[in-house]
């Protein structure tokens, strides 16, 4: 699993865009997968992700855990049918919980089968993991501007905010 603030796209970006980017970092993740993908392998990264949510849970208050979940499929050269099983399990408790899907697949053989499978169906999918992440990217700095208008109006969105703002500085 790599967080937001170790793998960015090759969006160029102003330098209020990165600073914001900063400090929302943590709201997504990137789950890297290669090779072949059969159920062992699917079914680890199911339960590694259900591990990272529940101690998000415990650990982050809501406004702060994982709001965009990349899944790097872009060096995966195949996938079984058991697998394909698992990734739905995947769709289904990231939609629960609320966070967005975001699918960077390059191989067309593994993109059909997840077509196949209704895996982009409430999922985004991108091409490239570049496209993901700057997808991603442009979403929270909507987010961002979002929240800078309810920013005089709303406390509980400072605290977070300059929370967040202490933990960049002093990491």
């Amino acid at each position: 699993i790599r967080c937001g603030d170790v793998c960015c796209s090759s969006a160029v970006r102003s330098d209020k865009h990165d600073s914001q980017l900063a400090v929302m970092a943590g709201w997504f993740q990137v789950f890297k997968v290669d090779s072949f993908v059969f159920f062992g392998t699917a079914n680890t990264l199911y339960q590694q992700l259900k591990a990272h949510l529940a101690n998000q849970k415990v650990t982050l208050p809501k406004a702060e855990r994982t709001k965009y979940l990349i899944f790097d499929l872009s060096e995966v050269t195949g996938i079984d049918s058991s697998a394909r099983d698992v990734f739905y399990k995947v769709h289904r408790l990231l939609k629960s919980e609320g966070i967005n899907l975001v699918w960077a697949i390059t191989n067309p053989k593994v993109g059909e089968a997840f077509e196949d499978q209704g895996l982009y169906v409430g999922a985004i999918h991108f091409d490239s993991l570049d496209l993901a992440l700057r997808h991603v990217e442009d979403e929270l700095l909507r987010k961002a501007h979002h929240l800078s208008e309810k920013w005089l109006v709303n406390q509980t969105v400072r605290d977070i905010f300059q929370r967040q703002v202490l933990v960049n500085v002093f990491n």
